[in-house]
């Protein structure tokens, strides 16, 4: 274990449930900020602090032919019964963020259908009750840049599971007229 997260967790010794709930939501508030910062330095190929050390993991941000948002991310979402995630909802901004300063015009949808399909392995996955992951960071990640709200009668969600070779979540943002469409694609 590397020795400043040794210490970091010494900081935060942790005795029950609860107390490591709340010392894993401090961690993930400190990589959202980190993460912030990060975007202020420019990237520079020579520097040791911007070498990986571990393998890549992509996440993606596109907007295909029909006029769809598509997002990936590299991890199911996890099960609502610990805080919302503000780390799934910080990947989300800033895979549209970048989408967007790429030069490409982000959709805007007076009715969107959000579809949030949770991608798990065959056979090893623990599979939640859609209604116990952590959804709604999704639909609040995207409010105001997607649509202008996320209430019922701005957005209809769709909440799926899908065994893959990949684990992830991917997330189809598209006009709620475009849902039957999207539903008889073959996958």
């Amino acid at each position: 274990m590397p020795p400043r997260l040794r210490e970091l967790l010494d900081l935060y010794p942790c005795d029950s449930r609860a107390e490591l709930e709340q010392s894993l939501e401090t961690l993930e508030n400190a990589v959202i900020l980190l993460r912030r910062k990060m975007t202020i330095y420019p990237q520079r190929r020579t520097d040791p602090l911007f070498t990986p050390t571990m393998q890549h993991v992509e996440e993606t941000a596109t907007i295909d032919a029909s006029g769809w948002v598509r997002l990936w991310l590299s991890a199911p979402l996890v099960s609502s019964r610990r805080q919302p995630s503000g780390y799934i909802g910080n990947t989300i901004l800033l895979l549209l963020k970048n989408l967007r300063d790429s030069g490409t015009t982000l959709p805007w949808f007076d009715r969107a259908a959000v579809v949030i399909t949770d991608c798990v392995a065959r056979g090893r996955d623990n599979v939640f009750d859609p209604d116990n992951k952590d959804w709604k960071c999704v639909t609040n990640a995207m409010k105001g840049t997607l649509f202008e709200d996320d209430d019922g009668m701005t957005v209809t969600l769709l909440l799926r599971t899908e065994q893959r070779e990949q684990k992830g979540c991917e997330i189809t943002v598209l006009p709620v007229d475009d849902l039957l469409k999207f539903l008889t694609v073959p996958f």
